[in-house]
């Protein structure tokens, strides 16, 4: 039987770490400490270790602190840190210290265990990862079988936070592709370009959930921390060499060609290709979906509405090309469709 992972729980509140010990015991060996000093001569034995860290609320730099120092000794294990519900400030920066997770406070007991299990996940792929001399060449052909795993859990990520856009990125990898083939893009961007896809919207694990999943129009403060996501998904993807070709086609893929786009208000031919082409993807599947808030659009609105953006919004050689393919062959792209349905598998 494989031994349990060891879950180090950091919280400076006695009661609270007694509290997370016995949710967590069941599946997981669990130790704690009200700071990093005080549980890292304890761990030495252990193998297989996960930490959770919870400081005083609102304290920015004691979590940094606390993440910065596990990160330093405990390159590739998992770090979830846990803030305040709509804190959106400290969620920001235990990323930026290292975390590998945030969670808000009234976070369930399951979907704690679960985030902290597929933080494990990725955390495990990363050190094999790691350990994969030929793994660091970005795959130029396909994708190697770590690369999609690794993929696939961090779409999970995002997707397990937002039930109204599962198999959207999934769906735009596909739609990304196709535009991408028509424009003879080289296959080393291709493949980029659908590793991009999948990934553009890991950034929204920044969001706090009350915003993420709001029913209703957001205010202009709940949209400005929904703008972030392109520049936070270029971070969480920064420290892996094997995303370089990623990285600027998810940090510019809410960029306008006419330069009214964010975050760095890139116009033309400045703004990536592979970031116009996703542009155009993730806008085709948001019009072709239905959510809690609309209805699908019919492929007649589709071709008015990119129309009415090229040159605008779309690049307009993106643009032409995508409206040939609605044009050509409108079955693909109805939702019940084998093109359609085939963008449910990454």
């Amino acid at each position: 039987m494989k031994a349990k992972t060891t879950i180090v729980i950091l919280d400076t509140d006695v009661r609270r770490r007694a509290r997370l010990t016995e949710v967590l015991s069941g599946d997981f060996t669990c130790l704690g400490g009200s700071s990093w000093p005080s549980v890292a001569h304890d761990i030495h034995n252990h193998t297989r270790i996960a930490f959770v860290v919870r400081m005083d609320d609102h304290s920015q730099a004691r979590m940094k602190l606390a993440i910065s120092a596990i990160r330093r000794v405990h390159r590739n294990q998992a770090i979830i840190a846990i803030v305040p519900t709509d804190y959106a400030l400290l969620m920001r920066a235990a990323f930026r210290a290292g975390a590998t997770d945030c969670v808000e406070q009234s976070i369930s007991d399951y979907d704690l265990r679960r985030c902290i299990a597929q933080a494990i996940f990725v955390a495990g792929l990363a050190d094999k990862q790691e350990k994969l001399s030929d793994w660091m060449v970005f795959a130029r052909d396909q994708l190697s079988t770590e690369y999609t795993e690794t993929t696939r859990a961090l779409v999970a990520a995002v997707e397990a936070k937002d039930p109204y856009t599962r198999t959207h990125s999934m769906a735009v990898a596909d739609l990304a592709a196709g535009i991408g083939q028509r424009l003879s893009l080289p296959d080393a961007t291709l493949s980029a370009l659908r590793t991009a896809a999948l990934l553009h919207d890991i950034g929204k694990i920044g969001i706090p959930d009350a915003i993420l999943t709001k029913p209703g129009r957001l205010s202009e403060m709940e949209f400005d921390e929904v703008r972030r996501h392109p520049e936070t998904g270029a971070a969480i993807l920064g420290h892996a060499k094997q995303f370089a070709d990623v990285r600027p086609m998810i940090l510019h893929h809410h960029e306008h060609f006419d330069g009214n786009g964010y975050p760095a208000g890139l116009a033309g031919d400045n703004i990536p290709i592979g970031a116009r082409v996703l542009a155009m993807a993730d806008a085709l599947d948001a019009m072709l979906s239905p959510r809690s808030y609309k209805s699908a659009y019919s492929i007649e609105r589709v071709i008015q509405e990119i129309h009415a953006a090229k040159g605008k919004q779309f690049d307009p050689h993106v643009a032409d090309v995508t409206l040939a393919w609605l044009q050509q062959d409108p079955q693909a792209f109805q939702s019940s469709s084998p093109a359609r349905a085939s963008s449910y598998t990454v």
